[in-house]
């Protein structure tokens, strides 16, 4: 087999299609970041969905992956990829969420991402949490609209976050939301306080007084 670095783009498809690396061995991870800088002198978005729509989880993968790194590059493929964001595979699921951030512009395709803080793997709850804090403010006033006019129990807590989006929210409210009983009210009242830019030792207190073992993680991994 070729040294990674000297292998072509098509050598670089062709090694994740059939597998000549084993999943997150040291070689896919030099594969994949040397196909990262062909792509990235050279966007073939076409490369991208073929290991996307592959039947081997690993090209997958690293084809979700490949889009999550180029950014908003990835919008004109990201509604033929964003249905992902209800994978099987955790990694999937986990790494699509960097696509959302940066290419979700309806207020549905938003809501997706929202709904990750309700996900089977910490990981991922706690990145749609941290995620919850570079919401655009269009992001969060369509995924609200969204989720308002379609019923969805959403809505309330995406209130929350337009609340603060126009001050309207004051630490006192936050302070008897994160010690509701309900774990989302608790969760964005939280990241209200973080995005409204209240500080270490408040957003401790908070997390103290809210029991609730994400936002105490988040804390500990994202903050301090």
């Amino acid at each position: 087999m070729k040294i990674i670095d000297n292998m072509t783009e098509a050598e670089l498809i062709d090694g994740f299609l059939f597998e000549y690396w084993e999943y997150n061995s040291e070689d896919y991870g030099e594969a994949l970041n040397q196909l990262l800088s062909v792509l990235c002198k050279n966007v073939s978005y076409n490369k991208v969905l073929k290991l996307v729509n592959s039947q081997v989880e690993s090209a997958k993968v690293a084809g979700v992956w490949l889009a999550a790194m180029l950014g908003k590059k990835a919008v004109c493929i990201f509604d033929d990829i964003k249905y992902l964001i209800r994978s099987e595979n955790a990694k999937i699921r986990y790494e699509l969420m960097e696509c959302f951030l940066e290419c979700a512009a309806s207020g549905e395709v938003v809501l997706d991402l929202v709904k990750c803080l309700d996900d089977e793997e910490s990981a991922i709850r706690l990145r749609a949490l941290d995620y919850l804090k570079f919401l655009s403010d269009d992001q969060i006033i369509s995924a609200y609209e969204y989720a308002f006019g379609k019923g969805d129990t959403y809505y309330k807590y995406l209130s929350i976050l337009r609340s603060q989006l126009k001050s309207e929210i004051t630490i006192a409210e936050i302070e008897d939301g994160i010690v509701s009983e309900d774990v989302f009210c608790k969760r964005f009242f939280f990241m209200a306080a973080v995005r409204g830019g209240k500080d270490t030792k408040v957003l401790s207190h908070l997390a103290q007084i809210s029991d609730d073992t994400d936002i105490n993680k988040y804390l500990e991994s994202f903050i301090k």
